[in-house]
């Protein structure tokens, strides 16, 4: 009766530990055979096209940034990887962007982008715990590729290669 006891306690402690996210290569930067103040100045029409909110813009540094974002479950995961935590719920998602032109020489300009992801683990009659995760880098790879098409440059097939994001990951849901 004992070691039952013991079994069932080791057995339900498992059920919350949460697994960390996993590191992803993400290609984050591009460089245009454009001048640095054309790019600047349809990066900044790419976000108002798309009515996103831009917190700081700074041209001469060259950085704009898109803090505290909310993002769908669905568009959540296919963005980003916050681990697995059994029985409990990603929800209250989170991304803060930053982009930073550069001028590079042969007047250039190389254009990164970086996010940072927030998520929020909870279950029903229980605090939640916000927990960093890592990109996949699909949204980087979407933000540079509305940049080189709003140029005429358009980047990459975001939906290929290391970026792809199968029908599993978008739709995956926690277990009970």
């Amino acid at each position: 009766m004992a070691a039952s006891a013991i079994l069932l306690s080791l057995s339900l402690g498992c059920e919350h530990t949460p697994t960390p996210p996993a590191k992803h290569n993400v290609d984050n930067s591009e460089v245009f055979d454009v001048s640095k103040d054309e790019v600047w100045q349809e990066t900044v029409a790419v976000f108002a096209q798309r009515n996103l909110p831009i917190s700081i813009i700074e041209r001469d540094s060259g950085l704009i940034v898109l803090n505290n974002m909310s993002v769908s479950n669905i568009e959540f995961s296919a963005y980003a990887d916050c681990g697995e935590w059994p029985s409990r719920w990603l929800s209250n998602n989170r991304v803060a962007l930053n982009v930073h032109v550069t001028e590079v020489p042969q007047k250039r300009s190389s254009v990164s982008v970086n996010t940072n992801y927030k998520g929020y683990w909870w279950k029903s009659g229980e605090n939640g715990n916000w927990v960093s995760c890592t990109s996949r880098g699909l949204l980087e790879a979407i933000v540079l590729d509305w940049i080189g098409t709003k140029i005429g440059i358009p980047t990459a097939d975001y939906l290929g290669g290391d970026t792809m994001v199968d029908e599993k990951t978008i739709n995956s849901k926690p277990s009970d």
